[in-house]
């Protein structure tokens, strides 16, 4: 089960660094 976090985690990550950067946004 905690494994099962630890993807899904990684996938959102993933996808969110993706969106951020394709649309040029810089946070921080």
């Amino acid at each position: 089960m905690f494994e099962v976090f630890i993807h899904l985690f990684i996938y959102f990550y993933i996808i969110l660094s993706n969106w951020f950067h394709t649309r040029n946004i810089h946070i921080l």
